[in-house]
Formats: structure tokens, C-alpha cells, sequence
């Protein structure tokens, strides 16, 4: 949750509904959703849908101005609800339609001089007493407004205008069809996914009738059952394989990730996610009173039926041993799910590597099982359990996906939520992040559910304790997390106006496969902040675990921590932040003799400055440096329930190569990791710049950890980067990584370090170059992370090796757009291939065309062949020999009009094309002969 930011205007909220009118209108909702499932009845009824020309000419006056007034209605009412920021996308979406748009350009103006208000008035304050909502009569203690205020927001008001031509000309450019990328531009790349990725010419669409008459029916629709309004989408996809064989339903994430798969999977290294199957969407939205508010999401797709079999035994063959299982089942594969079974003596029966299992009829189909246990050391046993068939799937359908009820004031809000996701967690702004602390692709900590120990019969396995455990595999297609929230949120204040905030929410997961009585975890957090003073903030930030065995608690753990913020009145852009925390659990509760109670704390300074704002004015447009000093320390045995620091530990694989492609915000946000986690104590700088009008960019991130239980060093991490524009078209990158490590037990450096170079020459705007060179002695983790026995990497001390790359980007008119790739790897195991987004690491040649002679129609081909060494020889023979493979792939993307989307897709790339995810999968190396089509709607 955020607090909304209002400006001058308070929000004008819709009159109250009485309690006549809502019960007059429930019956209406009922007839609305059932036309909703039938598209065709959508179409057939839409009385006097407006026809218009497909004449390019004839919709140049109209669509574009209808286009340009939609998003500056849009934004005007972000501006007015203070929602700056969705306001500002929504103008510029309106400049890039027509540059001359005067409302767009005024709005624009007024966020640039909101946003430097508040900024400023941070710092000096007005004599108003500001509540949440807007701006109340209490006179408050204040500073009066100085001439350094006016000076800085005139200056701000001078930026935005400056920001504005850029876009214009920016606009321009991407309609001439030319190449160039000048420094400037590129300071929108971080702002959002929107502004790096390039703007196509105006769109001007036809009219589409079917899409038109939908929409119609919508309108009317929410017209007749106002306030509650209904939009949504609906997808449809269907493949055709080579063989004739036709899927209109085979999709699943876990697909598309690096697992067994890449070894045991039926197709290996070209493994990868259809994504075929149909989807309808439904957003509820209910402003039923000023106060109140009412909202559900439905889904219905692939997800939405899941089903599983009753708990069922089996014994091995001589009965000497047995399993308890219970087969879990979603309709998007027809299968059961992967899933790991423990014995009563403590084997493993793996449902995975023996594929999931086929559902027909509505019971699994006869499946061979066996067990297979091993140790560190690789002893074990392995175990025969029969064949299992017949069981029956008992199906059910889940459709909500959100569903929650609101009543807000200026005040305070409360929030409830029988169907949530993870987005209802509360996040909390502590140093240390306490409450919801984790990597954006990753489950969020408060989904985690608990797995109870287990004392297995066999000494061999001999005891398992209980864990904290996430589920990877409950995902869809799109990358959301298919476990829900359960629970309440309370909000009350705002610390920059009312002195004191306060939000607490607890909530409880609910897997996809549970009943909705089941409770197996409960998650609860309180974050308080109180303004002390203009420049003093305390905070505190308390967290909660519970976990439960079949209703009774068996784990239990506390995270709480007091913050304090410092921003020196006399120091534009300086914030001191601390905080100390101190944590508590106890774990295997119900098992006596295996009982856990720790304790322990954790520790955070961090001071980020400007360093101009400690020198005169005159260095200002000199010495432009941003610093990040900090000092953090977990003890040996701090546990944080509701944060999880693995994956914000370490940097980002990707971030580690050098390219010349931008990157979303959300990913630029985690590239580089702080090297934080339990038991570590570390020291942190990082200092960025923009020097000489921003032509030159330079970034030192420096990192040491050691351990804090013997204080033996673990790493430090040096990293040096510049970007530098040498010419308007000439425009280079340098990069350094040393990771220096701790020797292993036998004296070997397993230190690594990685340097690259690279160019980007515009020759004209239309052809440019770029080239990458790499040396270093660092190797992917994958594939060796899957199992312990692969060891494709070799051993320390690291052999170095080159990377060389090369592209060549030719665009003969602003339509076409040819693409030659060249990368040489000299390390023969690597193998993930990426599209442009970060660059690729595998051995390859490869070639794209991109064609678009419209704004509404583009088309795309990729030949690509690659080299690698097949990993599976290398594990049985040692057989390090290089195997080539050969790719195709085409696509065309037809847009009906704004709303309506058109796919066709031969083969795949390996590489999962939503937009705003960065895909963790291995490449597919060989042409698969699949075709699809699919065909999305919004409404």
C-alpha cells in the first residue's frame, strides 16, 4: 500500500448509492456476467455501432484526436485523484499522439511543479496543516518560503519544458525512421517500460466491428449498473503441430525455467513453454458510497480448475516400507504436478523426473514408481513401489482471483480481503526491510507456508526438521503467483502531513490446492512511523510468523526493529537512516526431543547524499555525484520471517555482461545485490555520476562481507563501469568485476573477475554497429546448480576465457530493420541465448527482420545457429564435443485497433515474450514445428 500524494484538488467522489438502489441493481450483475461468457451475444446485440472508413486519411482527424482526448481525460483524472504519476503517463502518451496537444502540455507542467512542491516542501514546509486527502485549516508550525524554493521550482518548471521538446523530437526522430540515440534521450530510459522501448508512428486504426460492438455492449452495460463497472479481456490460442496434431491448451511456467528439465526433460535443452491456452478476464470495480468500495478480479483459464485424488498408500515390494500420496492436478497440462513424496523410512519418490503424470477420463493413467535415496556422500538405496492407476481426480473450479472490500476516510482506511495476492502484503520502508523484502520475480515471503519435520524410521535419513518453504511451481504463464492472501488491512495517517502514520495487515496464504478452511501459515506485520521534528523520523517495524500442523501451531517466529531517519535541514537530497532489530523463533513444536528456540539481531546505517549539496552552488552543474554509504550486520542466527535477502544477496547474472540495451526499472533496481543476509556483517559504497552534460557515466559499487559467528571473510566484490559517449554516434562501455573469495580447503584461489569493452557506432541513421569483448574467469552456475554430480565448470583455480560478440543493425527504411548477430564463447557449456533485452552468452550467428509497414502490422524472423556441447554426453562418456543447431522462427502481430491483437507464431525462441519479465530459461536450440495463433481482446 501507498499513500496518495493529493495536490490542491481534493477528489471528487461520486455521490452515496442508497440501499434501494443497490438491491435493485444485484440482479443485474447476475444477467451482465452471463453475456460476458457468451462473445457471441456481444456481438449480435449492439444496437447502431458506429461504422467508419478504413481510409488512413479519413481516420487522421478522427481516431487520433479521440485517441488524444481518451488519454487526456485519463490523466486529468489521475491529476485530480493525486495519482502524479499515472497522470504523467497518460500526457505523454497524449504528447506522442499529437505533439501539439496543449491540454497535455499544461498538465505536464502542473506534475512538474506538484512534484517539486512537495519535494520542497519537505524541507520547508507550508504554514498549512496537510491531511491525506488534501489540505486542512489547522495552522501548523512552519518555515515561510524562501527565495531558494521559488528559484528551485522555476528551475523545475524549466525542465519539464526542456523534457517535453526532448520527447517531441524524440517522436520525430522514431518517425523518420532513424537510429540515433543521443545521451539526453536516454535519461527517459529509466522512468518507466514505456519510454525505452521505441515509439511506433501514430496509430491511426479502422474500425473493427467486432471489437466495436463488444465495447458498445460494455458501455451500456456499465451504464445501466451504475457505480459498479466491468472491464476485462479475454484470450484466445490454439497450436497445430507438424504432425497434425492440434493443442488448445498446453501451458506451464515451470517450463520455462532452468531445471531437470534441461537433463531428464523429454525434450532437454529445447524445452520451453506453448503458452497456449484461453483466458477471460473480469475486473469488478464498485465505488458504492464516498467511503465504500468493493472490487474482484475473475479468471477463468487453464488455472482456474485444479483437482486432486484422495490420500492413498504404497508399499514396496516386500512391504518393508510404505508412502502416503495424494496426486495434485490443473487442467493446463491435463497432468498431475511434479511433486517429491518421503517414505516411512525416508526414501524419496520423485514424481518429477518421471514426467508428470497423464490425467484421462479423469484418473491418472498407470504410472511406474520407484525411490531412490542418497546422501552427500552418494549412498543410499533405491526402491521399487509399484504401479499406481486409476486413482480418480476430484476437480474443482476457482475463479476468484481477487476479491476485497474497502471503507476509507481522510483519516484512515480498512481493507478486507478473503481473495488477495501478494500484493496485499504489507511492505514496509525500514532500512532493514522487515516486512515483504525480496527480489520482484520471487514469491513474496508472506505466501511461504510450513513444512512440519519428520522422524523417518530408517537411520540413514534419520531426522528432518520443519521448514519455512515457498511454492515455485504455483505460477501461470504470465508469471503470477497462483497462491492467495486471506486477510486485513488497517491504515491510518500520514507521517509527512499528520506527523504519525501507522498500517498493519494480517493475512494468511491459501494454496491452490487447499481448502479454504485450511490455515497452514499466518503472517502479520505493523509498521508505525512518527515526524519528530522537519527533520527526524522514528519508525518501527514489527513482524510475525505462524505455522501449523493439521491445526495445532508447530512453529512460531518474531521479527521487530526500530528505525530512525535524519534529513539535515541544511542538506538538499541527505538521509541518514539506522536501525537495530531483534528477532525470535521456535520451530518443531509439537516434537519435543526436536524442539529449536533462536534468537538473535541485526544491525543498518546508511547515509546516500549528493555530494553537491555539501559544496557552494557554483559546483552544482560540476560535481554531479550521487553517494550509498552503508554497514549492515545479521547475526548468526536472525531469522526474518516475512523477508527473504537470497536473491537481493547477489548481483543479477544478467547484470553482470556488458550491453548496450536498456533495461526496465524494475530490473535496473535489483541489478547490483548488496551482499546481505543471516550471518554476515557488510560494507557497502556505491557513488554514480553523470559528468560533462552527461556524456560521460561512470558507477563504482564496492561490497566486503564476513562471516559474523567466526568473522572468517566471504567475499568482496569490486565493480567499476563508465559509459561514454565519445561522439553524438560514437558511444562506448567499460567494465570491471573482481570477486575476490577465500581460497578452498586446499589452497586453491577461487577468486574471479570479469572485464569487458564495448562500442556502439551510429555510422548513419540507418546502420550501426556494435561490439562486445569479453575476458574472464567466471563461470555460469547453471547447469551445475541442478544437481551435485554435474560439473561441467572446471575446478579452481578458474581458467580464464573470451567472449566476443558482434551485431550489425541495418535499417534500409524506417520499416525494416535487419539484425546480424556474432557471438564466440570459448567456454563450451554455455547455453543461455537471450532476445536483445540483456544480451547473450552462447555461441551463436543468428539473424532477425523486422518489418512493419504499419503501426498496426509487424512481422519478425529469426534464423539462429548456435554451438554447444551436449551436457549429457559430457556426464556419461566425458564427450566434450561441440553439436550445431539450427532455429527458425516468424511472427506477425496484427493490431485490429487499440484493444484487439492479432499473434501468429511459428517455432520458438526459448524466450518468454511478456513484457516487464526477465525469462531465467536455457535457449531453445532447434526449430520446433509448431504453429500458433492467438487472439486477445480488452473491453
Amino acid at each position: 500500500m501507498s499513500c496518495r500524494k493529493c495536490g490542491s484538488e481534493k477528489i471528487n467522489h461520486q455521490s452515496p448509492v442508497s440501499a434501494h438502489q443497490l438491491k435493485t441493481k444485484k440482479w443485474r450483475i447476475g444477467i451482465i456476467l452471463f453475456l460476458l461468457w457468451c462473445p457471441g451475444i456481444l456481438v449480435c446485440w449492439c444496437p447502431g455501432s458506429v461504422s467508419a472508413s478504413w481510409d488512413n486519411e479519413g481516420w487522421k482527424g478522427t481516431q487520433e484526436s479521440e485517441l488524444t482526448s481518451y488519454y487526456c481525460d485519463e490523466g486529468i483524472k489521475f491529476y485530480r485523484e493525486g495519482a502524479y504519476e499515472k497522470a504523467r503517463e497518460a500526457f505523454k502518451k497524449a504528447l506522442l499522439i499529437d505533439s501539439e496537444c496543449e491540454i497535455a502540455r499544461e498538465y505536464l507542467r502542473k506534475l512538474k511543479v506538484e512534484s517539486s512542491k512537495l519535494k520542497v516542501e519537505e524541507e520547508f514546509p507550508l504554514t498549512a496543516h496537510r491531511t491525506v486527502s488534501g489540505v486542512a485549516p489547522t495552522v501548523a508550525h512552519a518555515k515561510p518560503l524562501t527565495q531558494f524554493r521559488e528559484d528551485k521550482i522555476e528551475k523545475e518548471i524549466k525542465e519539464i519544458e526542456k523534457e517535453i521538446e526532448r520527447m517531441q523530437a524524440a517522436t520525430h526522430g522514431v518517425e523518420g525512421g532513424g537510429l540515433s540515440e543521443t545521451g539526453k534521450d536516454r535519461e527517459e530510459e529509466t522512468e518507466g517500460w514505456m519510454e525505452y522501448k521505441s515509439p511506433l508512428p501514430v496509430t491511426r486504426y479502422p474500425s473493427f466491428s467486432i471489437s466495436e460492438k463488444q465495447k458498445a455492449v460494455v458501455e451500456a452495460l456499465n451504464e445501466f449498473i451504475e457505480p459498479v463497472k466491468i472491464s476485462g479481456e479475454y484470450r484466445m490460442g490454439l497450436g497445430v503441430y507438424s504432425g497434425g496434431e492440434v493443442e488448445w491448451k498446453k501451458a506451464d511456467a515451470d517450463l520455462q525455467e532452468d531445471n531437470w528439465r534441461y537433463l531428464y526433460g523429454s525434450q532437454r535443452f529445447n524445452t520451453f513453454d506453448p503458452v497456449i491456452y484461453n483466458r477471460l478476464k473480469l475486473d469488478i470495480e464498485a465505488p458504492l458510497s464516498e467511503n465504500w468500495n468493493l472490487g474482484m478480479k475473475l479468471v477463468i483459464d487453464p488455472w482456474s480448475f485444479v483437482g486432486k485424488t484422495q490420500k492413498f498408500r504404497v508399499y514396496n515390494s516386500d512391504s518393508s516400507d510404505y508412502a502416503d500420496i495424494q496426486l495434485k492436478y490443473w487442467s493446463n497440462l491435463d497432468t498431475t504436478i511434479p511433486q517429491t513424496v518421503r517414505t516411512h523410512k525416508g526414501n524419496v519418490i520423485n514424481l518429477s523426473q518421471i514426467s508428470e503424470i497423464k490425467v484421462e477420463d479423469g484418473k491418472v493413467v498407470p504410472t511406474s514408481i520407484s525411490a531412490a535415496w542418497s546422501d552427500e556422500l552418494q549412498k543410499g538405496w533405491d526402491d521399487s513401489f509399484g504401479i499406481i492407476s486409476d486413482y480418480k481426480i476430484s476437480r474443482e473450479f476457482k475463479p476468484i482471483r481477487n476479491l476485497w472490500v474497502e471503507y476509507k476516510t481522510d483519516e484512515w482506511k480498512v481493507k478486507v480481503f478473503p481473495f488477495g495476492g501478494q500484493e496485499e502484503a504489507l511492505t514496509s520502508d525500514d532500512p532493514l526491510g522487515l516486512s515483504n523484502h525480496h527480489i520482484y520475480w520471487e514469491p513474496s515471503p508472506w505466501l511461504d507456508y510450513w513444512e512440519p519435520g519428520e522422524d523417518y524410521t530408517d537411520p540413514r535419513a534419520g531426522w528432518e526438521g520443519g521448514e519455512w518453504k515457498k511454492d515455485w511451481y504455483a505460477e501461470d504463464s504470465e508469471h503470477q503467483w497462483l497462491r492467495r492472501l486471506r486477510g486485513i488491512n488497517f491504515a491510518f495517517g500520514n507521517e509527512e502531513y499528520d506527523g504519525l502514520s501507522l498500517e498493519t495487515t494480517v493475512a494468511t496464504p491459501l494454496g491452490v490446492w487447499d481448502d479454504y478452511s485450511e490455515v497452514n501459515a499466518l503472517p502479520m506485520a505493523l509498521r508505525a512511523k512518527y515526524r519528530l521534528s522537519e527533520e527526524w523520523q522514528l519508525g518501527t517495524t514489527q513482524t510475525g510468523q505462524f505455522g501449523y500442523d493439521e491445526g495445532s501451531m508447530d512453529a512460531w517466529a518474531w521479527a521487530g526493529g526500530l528505525d530512525l531517519q535524519y534529513k539535515p535541514y541544511q542538506f538538499e537530497d541527505t538521509t541518514i537512516k539506522a536501525e537495530i532489530a531483534h528477532s525470535k523463533k521456535e520451530q518443531n513444536i509439537l516434537t519435543s526431543a526436536h524442539k529449536e528456540e533462536k534468537s538473535d539481531n541485526a544491525y543498518k546505517i546508511e547515509l546516500s547524499s549528493k555530494i553537491p549539496t555539501l559544496l557552494p552552488n557554483y559546483y552544482y552543474e560540476d560535481i554531479p555525484l550521487d553517494v550509498n554509504l552503508s554497514f549492515t550486520r545479521m547475526d548468526k542466527y536472525f531469522f526474518s520471517p516475512l523477508a527473504s535477502y537470497c536473491y537481493t544477496r547477489d548481483d543479477r547474472p544478467w547484470g553482470r555482461y556488458l550491453s548496450f540495451f536498456p533495461r526496465s526499472p524494475q530490473d535496473e533496481a535489483v541489478r547490483l545485490g548488496d551482499s546481505v543476509d543471516v550471518n554476515r556483517e557488510v560494507y557497502g559504497i556505491t557513488l554514480r555520476s553523470k559528468l560533462f552534460d552527461e556524456r560521460i557515466r561512470p558507477l563504482f559499487n564496492y561490497r566486503n562481507a564476513h562471516r559474523v559467528s567466526d568473522g572468517k571473510f566471504i567475499e568482496a566484490i569490486y565493480r567499476g563501469e563508465l559509459e561514454y559517449d565519445i561522439l553524438e554516434n560514437l558511444r562506448s562501455k567499460l567494465m570491471y568485476i573482481y570477486n575476490d573469495r577465500p581460497d578452498d580447503s586446499s589452497g586453491r584461489s577461487t577468486s574471479t573477475d570479469r572485464a569487458a569493452a564495448g562500442l556502439r557506432y551510429e555510422f548513419a541513421d540507418w546502420l550501426a554497429a556494435e561490439t562486445i569483448y569479453t575476458h574472464t574467469n567466471e563461470y555460469p552456475s547453471f547447469p551445475d546448480d541442478i544437481y551435485t554430480y554435474v560439473n561441467a565448470n572446471p575446478d579452481p583455480p578458474y581458467p580464464y576465457y573470451n567472449i566476443y560478440k558482434g551485431r550489425i543493425i541495418y535499417q534500409p527504411f524506417s520499416e525494416l530493420t535487419l539484425t546480424l548477430d556474432h557471438t564466440t564463447n570459448e567456454f563450451k557449456f554455455a547455453n543461455r541465448i537471450a532476445d536483445a533485452y540483456y544480451y547473450d552468452e552462447l555461441s551463436y550467428d543468428g539473424l532477425e527482420i523486422k518489418y512493419e509497414p504499419t503501426s498496426r502490422l509487424s512481422t519478425r524472423l529469426v534464423y539462429r545457429y548456435s554451438q554447444v556441447a551436449n551436457l549429457n554426453q559430457y556426464i556419461d562418456n566425458g564427450d566434450e564435443d561441440v553439436e550445431g543447431h539450427h532455429n527458425f522462427y516468424g511472427e506477425l502481430n496484427y493490431r485490429l485497433d487499440p484493444d484487439a491483437e492479432l499473434t501468429l507464431q511459428y517455432g520458438d525462441l526459448g524466450i518468454y515474450l511478456h513484457e516487464g519479465y526477465i525469462p531465467f530459461t536455457h535457449a531453445v536450440l532447434d526449430t520446433q514445428h509448431l504453429f500458433r495463433i492467438f487472439y486477445t481482446q480488452k473491453f
